[in-house]
């Protein structure tokens, strides 16, 4: 599994550049290693266009859940209010 690790606020401000960096990492994930992980330990802000982020993420990818590490519990509630927990796998910080 490929670590990517996001940081600070992902929203309207940076959702573009972030997008299209993601998807590039996970073109170039195809041939070696399928799955990626996503470490939002250092994320203190997700707005809706952070999570549509998030899900273009997950669309791009062949594997299920798409794994969130260290997701702030805030954050986490907001996901799932925004009804798209069962999209994500939560793993802990120091896990």
């Amino acid at each position: 599994m490929t670590p990517v690790v996001l940081s600070g606020a992902l929203d309207q401000y940076n959702a573009d550049s972030l997008k299209e960096q993601l998807l590039c990492a996970i073109r170039s994930l195809e041939s070696s290693s399928p799955e990626l992980l996503l470490d939002l330990t250092a994320v203190d802000h997700i707005d809706g266009c952070g999570l549509q982020v998030l899900l273009a993420c997950k669309a791009g990818l062949k594997q299920g859940k798409l794994p969130l590490k260290g997701v702030d519990p805030s954050v986490r509630q907001w996901l799932k209010i925004a009804g798209a927990d069962a999209l994500f796998e939560f793993l802990e910080a120091n896990g």
